[in-house]
């Protein structure tokens, strides 16, 4: 039997989690829009005005100017999955 090389594993490991994210949002279990705030506390206030910044995100308003800005939690998860792939490198 062949075994999976480190790389490969995470790469399904990653994938696994991102679907099971996406299944959590689409069963109401979890919101799939963070505010700001909730972003910067799970994410970190640098990583995300980082990648804003780079233009990789963009927050959004749901309803008026006055709305709180908001991010999809699916384009904040990908990025860091794509940092984690990085570092294997």
């Amino acid at each position: 039997m062949k075994t999976i090389n480190k790389r490969t594993r995470e790469v399904l490991l990653i994938g696994a989690s991102l679907g099971a994210l996406n299944a959590l949002i689409n069963a109401g279990k979890i919101k799939r829009y963070l505010t700001e705030s909730q972003a910067y506390e799970l994410y970190g206030r640098a990583t995300v005005e980082e990648w804003v910044r780079q233009a990789l995100i963009s927050p959004f308003r749901s309803c008026s100017f006055f709305s709180a800005k908001k991010f999809d939690r699916m384009d904040l998860e990908l990025l860091v999955r794509a940092q984690e792939l990085s570092a294997l490198r």
